[in-house]
């Protein structure tokens, strides 16, 4: 039994009853009273917090009942059980309850200013049919409400609360403060109205019931329906506000999906019921965790769903010519952004993208019903849902519903990826398991291997899916890429030919086709957990499928979930090869960090590093070391390439100086080579150091660098210079480190770190006090300074009159020495030093000529008086 698509009045509910359909006969059943359970929420629309709900609801009614056609207004559908209690059976209300609850009010308010006599109220007897279960004391005043002797005045919560019947504790249940508040509210708009309605208009306020009972539906489910909390939630609204948009645009009708029974229903109503029934299940969720649990949480799921949606749409509804302005577009952004929201925030931007989809022929709402059906579809939902779990990951980590913090870039692009491919299944029935998880595979392999850290890449690699999973060859027109991932990947990667990652997924897919063998020695090699779906990187063409799967066996060898194994980055061995065989720096830039060195996590650094390599010289490192047998083999292996000498492939257009180019050849011998400079080994011996960048100059100089502090400047001749220096005026200036950590340093990697490496001469090396500082700056410059002011004057005039002024000035170019002869200076330990020469290139210069400049400062300086 079930009941039919029609259309109730207040009124007719309560007294006719409803008109149900068993076996091809329709039949009433009278309705003894209208029950609001325990179990349900108290009556909310009258609540302060609900003023702008309250009033825009009160609006269209009354605009309703003023209007002189005859225009009915109608009011969604409510839901219920029907309840046999003998002759008359009793409806208990499961949704609409704050719809029915307001009726209600406005009939007993109308019906107060329509029957009032001078002492009394005559109410019709349907309404004492309306029942609340929630509080006794809700109960008891609608009781009284029914029979009270009062007259009706402009304010009627005064009236009602001056009552001799009304008791303190009604002031305590905020149901019946919010029924007090709504007849305030409805007096209001009485009062403003000016054509009073009457009660035969009331008649004109309809709504759908919906009688659950014959609709198959599980205990568990009136329970969902029921475990409201205590205020409206943001998808409730969002859902009304839906709801009311598709009565105007879709009135189409529909087979109930919920009936047991054929029987039409508007198209929007057979969408609302479907949101509280069948799709409610895919957002509920079975736990002790009160706060995880109910309707609330349930609705924010569904909410987070629906926004996730829209902001996967809104990047490929966006014209091609206005991709780099995704990110800036307002309905991407209300989308993607307010995924948290604790409230709705009104329906004008999801009444502007469904508009967006119509006008390319894209019905966006069929789509999300369609969607929708299928994850909840017991024999399919489980396989969409476990693909957006990726191949190396052992345990699902993140549901398309989840918070913010849960769902990051990669997941929507995922989650897109998903949409779009159900999109074009027609049916349940024409669904291919195999297809679907080989495409999804492709997406989760694209995903991971793209850098996706902004939004901009998020939109690109989202929109480069999509073209895979909707190419067509020029040449065949019936050909559905959905279908066929394998011949599609290919055909698009050949017209698209400038993504690596896309070319490396293409290879797979290429030799699969022609040996389908190949298929599960990828997807075994792809599940390691480093790897995480990239293996081309060891992968030749035309190799036999056996040395293939060696070298899978192989790889745990060379990395594991932390990165390089312990062995290979022991001194960074690997790292130092892989260096070595990467000599094609035509792409190098200046004055920025182009190369990122790791080797103890498996981050994308480290990836970028080896195995998203595409230098072939890498590539074959990497082959040969995976043939390699035992661990031995591979060690030496390593240390032979890294010691490999090899001339770099620079641009040779004038980009680079000659100077540059010189610098650049010294920049990639000694971040490999063992014999030149042990720089590497510095890095990894800093345990806390996971990743250094290397950053280049527009000289062409580099350095290892991890901040001021953490760096090491891999050009200059820091090391060679600085402890001839030491070693030549030890008897003399007897040179002292400022930082005595850098002595440690040189020892044990044979080099400096830090962009300044002080020198002072001892107290007692020169009279009066004097003390000569040695600034030896990042990339080999030389600042010489004096404590001592008239020592550092004398020792400024002396090198300005051997070496001339254009030689005397600071390390930015600017005179040491003002207008008036003043040195320039700073406080270094609460000593004034006065700088008196800056030497540009101290470190690569004779040492010779170096000696020199500061066998002229020992001289000057070591004088007890100043001639």
């Amino acid at each position: 039994m079930s009941t039919t698509s029609k259309l109730y009045t207040f009124h007719e509910l309560m007294t006719d009853g409803i008109l149900m359909e068993y076996e091809g006969k329709k039949m009433r059943r009278k309705v003894g009273r209208i029950l609001i359970p325990m179990i349900q929420r108290p009556y909310a629309q009258g609540r302060k917090s609900q003023q702008s709900i309250r009033n825009k609801f009160l609006q269209d009614i009354f605009d309703a009942l003023e209007d002189n056609s005859t225009k009915k207004l109608e009011l969604n559908f409510i839901y219920g059980t029907f309840v046999d209690e003998g002759e008359d059976g009793s409806f208990e209300l499961l949704d609409g309850q704050q719809r029915l609850t307001t009726l209600f009010l406005l009939h007993w308010y109308i019906a107060a200013i329509e029957h009032t006599t001078d002492d009394s109220i005559s109410m019709p007897d349907y309404l004492r049919k309306f029942e609340y279960q929630t509080r006794t004391t809700s109960t008891d005043f609608l009781r009284k409400l029914f029979t009270a002797r009062i007259n009706i005045s402009k304010i009627p919560s005064k009236t009602l609360r001056k009552a001799s019947w009304y008791s303190k504790s009604f002031d305590k249940d905020s149901t019946v403060d919010s029924m007090l508040r709504m007849l305030d509210a409805i007096s209001v708009q009485y009062a403003k109205a000016t054509i009073k309605p009457t009660f035969q208009d009331l008649n004109k306020l309809q709504f759908y019931v919906l009688e659950l009972n014959g609709f198959g539906l599980s205990e568990e489910l009136f329970i969902k329906m029921n475990a409201r909390g205590l205020q409206l939630t943001p998808f409730e609204n969002f859902k009304a506000d839906l709801v009311g948009y598709m009565k105007m645009l879709y009135t189409q009708s529909v087979p109930m999906t919920l009936s047991n029974m054929s029987r039409a229903v508007p198209y929007w109503l057979n969408f609302s019921s479907l949101v509280d029934g069948k799709w409610s299940n895919l957002f509920w969720e079975k736990t002790t965790d009160e706060e995880k649990s109910g309707s609330k949480e349930c609705d924010a799921k569904f909410f987070r769903f629906i926004q996730r949606y829209f902001a996967c749409k809104s990047i490929l509804l966006v014209e091609k010519s206005n991709e780099a302005r995704i990110a800036d577009d307002e309905l991407f952004a209300f989308f993607s952004k307010n995924i948290d929201i604790e409230r709705h925030y009104g329906f004008a931007e999801y009444a502007e993208i469904i508009a967006k989809g119509k006008e390319k022929g894209i019905d966006l709402i069929l789509q999300l019903e369609h969607l929708l059906n299928f994850l909840c579809d017991k024999s399919i939902g489980y396989i969409l849902l476990n693909a957006l779990t990726a191949p190396w990951e052992s345990l699902p980590t993140w549901q398309p519903w989840g918070t913010e913090g849960e769902v990051g870039l990669r997941q929507i692009i995922l989650l897109s990826f998903l949409i779009e491919y159900v999109s074009h299944i027609n049916s349940i029935q024409e669904f291919d398991e195999a297809s679907f998880v080989r495409w999804m595979h492709f997406a989760h392999c694209m995903v991971q291997s793209t850098d996706v850290n902004q939004v901009k890449n998020q939109i690109t690699l989202t929109r480069l899916l999509n073209e895979a999973l909707t190419y067509h060859p020029k040449d065949d027109v019936d050909f559905n890429a959905w279908e066929h991932p394998y011949e599609a990947i290919v055909g698009f990667n050949k017209s698209r030919r400038n993504n690596r990652y896309l070319e490396a997924e293409a290879q797979k897919a290429s030799q699969i086709l022609q040996d389908s063998h190949w298929e599960e020695a990828f997807l075994k090699a792809e599940k390691d957990v480093f790897m995480q779906g990239s293996v081309t990187f060891y992968y030749e063409e035309g190799m036999d499928i056996s040395v293939f799967q060696n070298r899978t066996e192989n790889i745990p060898n060379v990395f594991n979930k932390n990165g390089v194994v312990d062995e290979l980055a022991k001194d960074c061995l690997l790292i130092r090869a892989v260096l070595c065989r990467d000599y094609d720096w035509r792409d190098m830039k200046k004055n920025v960090t182009n190369i990122n060195i790791t080797n103890r996590s498996a981050d994308r650094h480290l990836r970028n590093l080896t195995i998203w390599n595409t230098n072939s010289e890498v590539k074959r490192l990497f082959c040969q070391l995976l043939d390699c047998k035992t661990l031995e083999e591979r060690i030496n292996l390593l240390k032979s390439i890294a010691e490999e000498k090899h001339e770099l492939i620079l641009r040779m257009d004038g980009y680079w100086t000659d100077e540059a180019l010189i610098n650049l050849q010294t920049l990639y011998n000694r971040l490999h080579s063992e014999e030149e400079m042990q720089v590497l080994r510095w890095f990894y011996s800093h345990a806390e150091i996971k990743m250094i960048g290397v950053w280049i100059n527009a000289n062409g100089t580099g350095s290892l660098y991890k901040g001021p502090v953490n760096c090491i400047m891999i050009t200059t001749e820091r090391h060679k210079t600085i402890p001839m220096v030491i070693e030549r005026y030890k008897e003399t200036f007897d040179f002292q480190y400022k930082d005595v950590r850098q002595v440690d340093t040189f020892k044990r990697f044979k080099n400096y770190s830090g962009t300044e490496i002080s020198l002072y001469s001892k107290r007692t090396a020169l009279p009066n006090n004097v003390k000569l500082k040695l600034t030896f700056l990042a990339y080999g410059s030389l600042c010489i300074e004096v404590i001592g002011e008239d020592k550092a004057k004398m020792l400024f005039d002396t090198y300005k009159k051997i070496y001339g002024t254009v030689n005397i000035r600071d390390r930015y170019g600017h005179d040491i020495a003002d207008s008036e002869g003043n040195l320039s200076f700073y406080m270094d330990n609460a000593e004034k030093c006065n700088r008196v020469n800056y030497i540009a290139n101290a470190c690569n210069m004779p040492i010779e000529d170096l000696f020199h400049v500061l066998d002229v400062a020992y001289k000057v300086l070591s004088k007890e008086n100043i001639e």
